[in-house]
């Protein structure tokens, strides 16, 4: 990837030194062993999925996911050991690292469950218009839904007025980063990129993180990254359009959007169908 996308080792330096008192949580103990057994040349799927079961809150989260309708694999998954043959390690292993952060932040705070319910409904979204569009895997897709506010959550435990940004961001998404950068001196982009990069997610997943917020991709050379991030942006619109919220009349969202939208090459159709799938989910689950 172009160097040109990456932050510069000042903007890490100064995000590191802000969230101090903070600290990025480490990877959970289950992601770090599969992580470390995937490295080996005589990798075992029965043994990676031994690892999975062992750890029940992590093992039921991953089959949740699994067999829920946004994934739409036709069939009901009632062992790891089943699924893991199935899907795969590298998808496994995507799964379970998105069901490490639903546990490591798993919290009644009103800011971190605020985030939370939006990045679930994302996440569900950006595998539906993977369904779609087949150049996204659906995992990717996933793991990108859940980790892209990823920062956003750790800004919300480290900061006690960070309700009020989520406020502004609800009314208007262009003042977020604007907003973060404001009151601290960073922005949750830099930060889920940090973590990401610590917890050793996928090139593709840390870079969406990171340029999520831009109005156009068009500079960005790579076309699988253009498209996650364009899966990404496009689920966050839908799901502020079903929950009618201010942001949508915002000046910038339209051509925000759109860009979008033309990336994926969605429909209209693609784009009505997709909205009666989330508003199913969010209002029957």
């Amino acid at each position: 990837m172009n160097s040109a996308l990456y932050p510069t080792e000042s903007e890490l330096r100064n995000a590191y030194e802000i969230m101090k008192g903070s600290p990025v949580p480490s990877l959970p103990k289950v992601a770090l062993n599969i992580e470390q057994e995937m490295q080996k040349k005589d990798v075992n799927i029965a043994r990676v999925a031994d690892m999975i079961s062992q750890d029940a809150a992590i093992s039921g989260l991953v089959l949740k996911t699994i067999n829920s309708p946004a994934f739409g694999m036709g069939r009901k998954f009632d062992s790891i050991q089943h699924a893991s043959v199935l899907l795969g390690l590298e998808n496994i292993k995507n799964l379970v690292i998105a069901s490490a952060l639903k546990h490591v932040f798993d919290s009644t705070e009103p800011a971190v469950q605020m985030i939370w319910e939006d990045v679930n409904a994302v996440a569900q979204c950006a595998v539906w218009i993977a369904s779609s569009i087949s150049s996204v895997a659906k995992d990717e897709a996933y793991l990108a839904g859940l980790f892209h506010k990823s920062g956003a959550l750790l800004m919300a435990k480290r900061f006690s007025d960070y309700d009020q940004v989520l406020r502004i961001a609800k009314s208007d998404p262009g003042r977020w980063i604007e907003e973060e950068e404001r009151r601290y001196g960073t922005n949750h982009t830099l930060i889920g990129f940090i973590l990401a990069e610590s917890w050793k997610l996928p090139e593709i997943i840390c870079l969406t993180i990171l340029h999520h917020h831009q109005e156009s991709c068009s500079e960005i050379e790579d076309e699988k990254l253009r498209e996650l991030i364009a899966t990404i942006k496009a689920a966050n619109y839908i799901l502020d359009v079903i929950l009618l919220r201010e942001s949508t009349t915002a000046s910038n969202i339209p051509e925000f959007f759109g860009n979008a939208i033309n990336e994926l090459a969605l429909s209209s159709d693609e784009i009505e169908a997709l909205k009666d799938q989330m508003t199913e989910f969010i209002f029957t689950k």
